[in-house]
């Protein structure tokens, strides 16, 4: 699912087969960032197990964590779209002006990355409720100074490339 099309309320789902959609280098990482995590190796039986008990899934719930890291979500853990900020968000960047298909290059951890306007506004979308409103508080502050908009989207696209 494109998080550009997340509607207003809506869940999603991390994908159970996400960790094999990874290349080998992220696999490794990903074990190395998450020693605790399930190991693919565990028996079908031992899986099954774990997917018929209520108890083994609270991750299910939706996440009320003011922290949360998409890399760190669990399978079948979901996250809810704050309905009045992606509104606002909306709004004020379509009262700015912005194309979300306007792309700029950023620097990451692979080099250098092109990336659309459009894929920092998703992830602002799907960041927890604490960190949205330091995001909107921020966003409220540069309009206030008639600051660039487009500059602290490209600050905030830095995190993602990393």
């Amino acid at each position: 699912m494109e998080l550009n099309k997340l509607k207003i309320g809506q869940t999603i789902k991390a994908e159970e087969d996400f960790f094999e959609k990874l290349s080998k280098p992220m696999q490794d990482k990903y074990m190395k960032e998450h020693p605790k995590s399930e190991k693919k190796a565990e028996a079908p039986a031992a899986q099954e197990k774990k997917a018929s008990s209520p108890a083994a899934h609270p991750a299910q719930q939706k996440t009320q964590s003011p922290m949360l890291n998409l890399a760190s979500m669990k399978i079948g853990q979901t996250i809810t779209a704050s309905p009045a900020f992606n509104k606002w968000l909306d709004t004020f960047i379509e009262e700015k002006g912005i194309d979300l298909e306007d792309t700029f290059d950023v620097q990451g951890a692979s080099g250098n990355n092109h990336m659309p306007y459009g894929v920092v506004i998703e992830h602002m979308k799907i960041a927890p409720s604490g960190e949205q409103a330091k995001l909107k508080d921020m966003l409220v502050k540069l309009d206030f100074k008639n600051a660039d908009i487009k500059h602290y989207l490209r600050h905030l696209a830095q995190a993602l490339a990393r």
